[in-house]
């Protein structure tokens, strides 16, 4: 059986109107976070 996960994105920035969601850095605990959650879908196989 398949499954999806959906994942909130993690911390970033302050939002800016002049650049897209997509070109805003994340911050060092959007790093982190996101790192840790990667790993522990990795280990759900």
């Amino acid at each position: 059986m398949k499954r999806l996960f959906l994942v909130r994105h993690a911390k970033t920035e302050v939002i800016r109107y002049d650049i897209t969601d997509f070109q805003r850095n994340l911050k060092e605990r959007g790093i982190n976070d996101s790192n840790l959650i990667a790993n522990k879908l990795l280990l759900k196989k």
